[in-house]
Order: C-alpha cells, then structure tokens, then sequence
C-alpha cells in the first residue's frame, strides 16, 4: 500500500525513500546486496514478489524473508484451526502458505539457494493482543477460542 508507506516513512524525514511496487520496480537488474521482506509477501503474488527480487539482487547477493506461515502442513490442522486460518487470510487479504510450500514455491522458481530457515515465536498470541485491545477486534472478531494456527518463519537465501 504505497499512500500508507509515504505517511509512516513520512514521520522520519531525513531517511532515503523511494516507493515503488514490490513485484515491478524500476531498478537495474543485479542492483541490491540484500533484499528483505517482513510479513508482507503474502498481499502479492508469491511468484512475481519473488522473480523482482531475484532480478534485483546481484549475484551472491542476499534474500532474507521473514513470514507469518501455518503452524503445519494445511492437512495437519483441526478443522477448527483451518477454519480460524481461513478467517485470518479472509479478514486481512494475506496469503499464508507453510515452511514447506514457501521453500517448494522458491525451489521451482529457482536462482536461489536456501542457506538458513528458522521458526519463532507464535505471532497469533501478538496477533490477538493487538487486535483485540482495538476496533479491529470487530472486523477479525478476535477471541482467545479463534487465534489462527499461525507461526513467524524466516528464510536466508543467496542468489546464485
């Protein structure tokens, strides 16, 4: 969402900026030593997010990706927590794909190779404690009985 990039980056004045779309910039090719993404891939297309990337890195270069992705495989859930899955991805327009889909989807794109993925803390429980404090609670009917089967994950990748 660029009008809401330009007002946070807004409040530092001094910082470099530039705003462009995530899938189609106008940077040269092999232009970036690093290329990182933090829970933001998942409002665009995988793939195009991914190709833009790989085209703007230089060679060696890095791509640290960190997501919110499903707790398991999609078959691995309850019905109750597919459901409360589905609600997320439905009430905030965000893809959410698994460890395993992610580094399947990158795999087939190729020129990258994975050096490192970690799992972390459940950002469902930070999920729910911001919105539920707020008017947002409404919108994502945010209750302790409906937090999504989310974790955080973070991917290093060297393009080769």
């Amino acid at each position: 969402n660029v009008p809401c990039a330009k007002f946070i980056v807004a409040l530092e004045p001094t910082s470099p900026k530039d705003y462009q779309d995530f899938m189609n910039t106008d940077y040269e090719g092999d232009t970036f030593d690093l290329v990182y993404f933090c829970e933001s891939m998942g409002y665009a297309n995988f793939e195009d997010v991914m190709k833009e990337a790989i085209r703007i890195l230089k060679p060696n270069g890095k791509l640290y990706i960190n997501e919110i992705v499903a707790k398991c495989d999609e078959d691995k859930l309850s019905k109750k927590e597919l459901d409360n899955l589905n609600h997320f991805i439905d009430s905030w327009f965000y893809n959410v794909y698994d460890i395993k889909t992610i580094i399947n989807k990158v795999e087939k794109i190729g020129g990258l190779e994975l050096l490192n993925n970690n799992r972390f803390v459940k950002p469902s429980i930070h999920w729910m404690n911001a919105v539920r404090k707020t008017e947002l609670k409404k919108i994502h009917n945010a209750k302790w009985s409906n937090i999504p089967p989310l974790r955080g994950a973070d991917f290093l990748y060297k393009k080769i």
